[in-house]
């Protein structure tokens, strides 16, 4: 396997492993984000990946959650909840 550089990490064979946290849609404003953040830096994470989803590319308004934790709804309805905001994703991304 080649090696890959991202950032100031090489990724590949003969390369110690790298942890990535899932931030996903966790945080609803930056003081969340960044709390997330400093907390992942805080334990060592190398790298830290967030969720970023629309909900029109997700599914359709057609589309139904029957579950036990959803109950019966909209999964339209559910992912536009934890849509990001775009204008939070680029102050996180600059952060």
């Amino acid at each position: 396997m080649n090696t890959v550089r991202l950032k100031n990490l090489n990724v590949g064979d003969l390369h110690p492993c790298v942890f990535v946290a899932e931030i996903g849609g966790l945080f609803k404003n930056f003081d969340e984000a960044k709390r997330l953040i400093d907390s992942a830096v805080e334990i060592g994470i190398d790298a830290i990946k967030f969720q970023t989803l629309e909900a029109e590319t997700i599914t359709t308004k057609n589309n139904y959650f029957d579950l036990g934790v959803t109950g019966h709804m909209l999964q339209y309805d559910f992912f536009k909840k934890f849509e990001p905001d775009k204008d939070l994703q680029m102050q996180i991304y600059y952060y």
